[in-house]
C-alpha cells in the first residue's frame, strides 16, 4: 500500500501489517501486567516507576504494575506466579514501593503476546522508500512508555509538528536501523 505524504499511511499493530509487504524483525514475548490498589505510600507517584518492573501512578483507583517477559510462551491466562514476578522486579529498583504492595491483591490482569525486536527497541518513524508510510511498532519490552512516546512522535511526523524537547536523535528507533525490515 502507498499513500502520499498528504495521506499518511501508520502502522501501529505491534508487529508490522502485512498487506504493506514489509517483514519487520519481530517477535512475539508474553507479557502479564496487574492492576493494584494504591497504598498510603504508593497513592502519591506522579511519575512512571521503570526499572526491571513499572508502577504507574493511580489512574481510576489503581495502580498498573508490569510486566513479565517470556519468550516462546503464547499463554494469555492470568498467572499468579507472574503477578509475585512483577513485584520481585519492583523490589530490585523501587524496594519502598515492592514493600507497599506487597499485600496487594490484584484486581484486574491482563496477559497475551505482544512483539518486540531483537535489540528490544522499538521502530518508530518513516518507512525508507515508502512515501507516506510511518510506523510505532515493537514496543514489546517497555511499551507501556514506548507506545505513547512512539504516538507522540509519529503524530508530530503527520502534522509537520516539531518532535517533543527531548529527542534529539531518532537513529536509535529508526525503522531502517540495521536493515531492520524486508520488503515483499
Amino acid at each position: 500500500a502507498a499513500a502520499s505524504p498528504s495521506t499518511p499511511v501508520i502502522d501501529a499493530t505491534g508487529g508490522g501489517h502485512p498487506g504493506l509487504g514489509i517483514t519487520w524483525p519481530v517477535e512475539p514475548v508474553r507479557g502479564q501486567v496487574s492492576l493494584v490498589p494504591p497504598t498510603e505510600v504508593t497513592a502519591g507517584i506522579r511519575i512512571v516507576l521503570c526499572g526491571r518492573s513499572a508502577c504507574l501512578p493511580v489512574h481510576e483507583g489503581r495502580h498498573l504494575i508490569a510486566s513479565t517477559y517470556d519468550h516462546h510462551d503464547a499463554g494469555d491466562e492470568i498467572r499468579e506466579a507472574d503477578h509475585a514476578r512483577i513485584l520481585g522486579g519492583l523490589a530490585e529498583g523501587r524496594p519502598a514501593v515492592a514493600r507497599a504492595l506487597a499485600g496487594a491483591r490484584p484486581d484486574g490482569a491482563w496477559a497475551g503476546v505482544r512483539r518486540t525486536t531483537p535489540d528490544r527497541r522499538p521502530l518508530i518513524g518513516a518507512v525508507p522508500d515508502r512515501p507516506g508510510v510511518l510506523v510505532s511498532l515493537a514496543h514489546g519490552s517497555r511499551g507501556v512508555v514506548g507506545g505513547a512516546f512512539g504516538g507522540e512522535l509519529v503524530a508530530a511526523m503527520c502534522c509537520g509538528a516539531s518532535w517533543p524537547a527531548f529527542i534529539d536523535d531518532l537513529a536509535a528507533v529508526a525503522p531502517n536501523r540495521r536493515a531492520a525490515a524486508t520488503r515483499g
